[in-house]
């Protein structure tokens, strides 16, 4: 469960490799591979619902936060999808695909809710219906919308409400917006 930072020499022919301490534990609760940069900070999900801040200003990546986002949540709620999460950096918040029932395997489940996450404190902000979602984009700016696909090939789009709930505003199909 670490991450390694490569240095290139000034002529580009050689690198130096440097890595981090653990950050989380591959066998008990791997990582998505998508994260979301903000500032200076890299953020992950675990499986089981974590999320782990990084800060890779120096030469090794650094841990810095880890919260548990399903803690004393009932309805087994994990992440899943395949591009499962976005971040506003303008808002400072990361939407998050989440299932409920979660089980070994099923970590690619399409989504139920959408939760919006502060990454400031790791605090869940709202839980938006949003059923069958596998990937997620969020738009950076200061009015944020997101935009979900499904494995129909659907696309749709929510706005973002000032509480951070989500509205659908439009879904589209093979033949466009509906």
């Amino acid at each position: 469960g670490t991450f390694a930072t490569y240095a290139l020499s000034a002529d580009g022919a050689t690198a130096e490799k440097t890595e981090s301490k653990p950050v989380f534990d591959p066998e008990k609760d791997p990582i998505f591979i998508e994260g979301a940069r903000v500032g200076d900070m890299l953020y992950f999900v675990t499986y089981s619902g974590k999320l782990i801040g990084l800060k890779d200003s120096g030469a090794a990546i650094e841990k810095v936060s880890e919260t548990d986002l399903v803690a004393g949540v009932e309805g087994g709620w994990a992440p899943g999808g395949y591009e499962l999460l976005g971040a506003n950096p303008a808002k400072g918040v990361l939407f998050l695909s989440m299932h409920p029932d979660a089980k070994d395997g099923s970590h690619k489940a399409a989504s139920k809710e959408v939760w919006a996450i502060e990454l400031a404190s790791g605090k869940v902000l709202a839980r938006s219906e949003a059923e069958g979602l596998t990937s997620l984009a969020v738009t950076p700016g200061a009015t944020p919308l997101v935009f979900g696909t499904s494995e129909e090939g659907k696309l749709f789009k929510f706005t973002v409400g000032d509480d951070f709930k989500l509205t659908k505003a439009g879904e589209a199909g093979l033949a466009g917006f509906a």
